[in-house]
């Protein structure tokens, strides 16, 4: 069966938090009664929890299932002015995700392969007091699938299509994956256009790698105490594109820890429609999103434990 190693150790259950650093963010708007608004932000902070785990295993179908739960909060300084809805309404909440996936490895002739990859989640800001989001608000979905070839057993291609919200709006794009193990102790994995990481393996407890990322999200939300009340309930569209230096180290038999520190660029952070409600007072607006921020580049750092099994374990179950 076209199985690859990427020698990177696997992550069944992770603990991680990032940190953005201060920046600046600048919003503006098409809706009269909203005024253009600036404000720093003091920190960004996003703790998550995730599991992987098998659910078959037979010669030529392997599934693997995953849990995740993120929480993210926005810290406002300086606001100007001081009640600027999207910022009041960000300012310390809680913006969680949760949900889970499946990976589907399927071989189909030699060193072929079909690969599927299907995520269900919630996003939001799930306690607003006043009026709860429906399952229906806060659910997101993404699906990556491709025809994978093994060349060797150091080079793999893969070719296929990926829908979800890695540009912050529900999007979909051809994908190419590229992994490469080198003669030597480094190897590289590319998912193009999202994704390239360069790693090398310093002894069987460390590596050190390079790699840049765009991520994404879709984050059900409501500006309260604004001229948005009339929209049952909005989308905060955001998504970045980091350069990071990382570096992974064995602490104990399953115990492992990840550093890494890097550059975010924002690419989006714009609020939208999710359910346009016909007579509203509000037209459709011209503009794609009703409010649209740039944010100032900032630096950012991510810690985390994860546990990685023994190898014989891993080749049987989860890749």
């Amino acid at each position: 069966m076209p199985l690859f190693d990427n020698r990177l150790p696997s992550k069944i259950f992770e603990i991680k938090t990032d940190v953005n650093f201060q920046y600046s963010i600048i919003s503006s708007s098409n809706i009269e009664e909203t005024e253009n608004g600036s404000a720093e932000i003091s920190g960004n902070r996003i703790s998550s929890l995730s599991l992987k785990f098998p659910l078959l295993n037979k010669p030529d179908i392997k599934l693997t299932g995953s849990l995740k739960y993120t929480d993210e909060q926005f810290y406002f300084e300086d606001q100007n002015p001081l009640s600027y809805p999207l910022y009041v309404s960000l300012n310390d909440r809680n913006l969680k995700t949760l949900g889970g996936g499946v990976y589907g490895f399927f071989h189909l002739t030699r060193n072929r392969s079909f690969i599927i990859r299907s995520n269900l989640f919630l996003a939001g800001d799930f306690y607003r007091s006043d009026k709860g989001f429906s399952f229906k608000d806060l659910a997101k979905f993404s699906l990556a699938a491709g025809y994978g070839i093994k060349k060797d057993s150091h080079t793999f291609h893969g070719f296929g299509v990926y829908y979800g919200y890695s540009l912050g709006r529900p999007t979909m794009l051809p994908i190419y994956l590229f992994k490469k193990n080198f003669r030597n102790s480094m190897a590289m994995e590319m998912m193009l256009p999202q994704s390239i990481k360069v790693w090398n393996k310093f002894s069987e407890k460390s590596f050190v790698y390079a790699q840049t990322k765009i991520s994404g999200n879709s984050y059900t939300i409501r500006l309260n105490n604004s001229a948005f009340e009339e929209f049952n309930s909005l989308q905060l569209r955001q998504s970045y594109l980091n350069f990071s230096l990382g570096v992974t180290h064995k602490l104990g038999k399953w115990i492992w820890f990840e550093g890494e520190f890097g550059y975010s660029h924002n690419l989006n952070f714009n609020v939208s429609e999710s359910n346009f409600i016909p007579n509203q007072r509000f037209p459709k607006p011209d503009k794609k999103y009703l409010i649209e921020s740039e944010l100032a580049g900032s630096p950012f750092i991510s810690v985390s434990l994860f546990l990685s099994p023994p190898q014989g374990f891993l080749e049987k179950y989860l890749k």
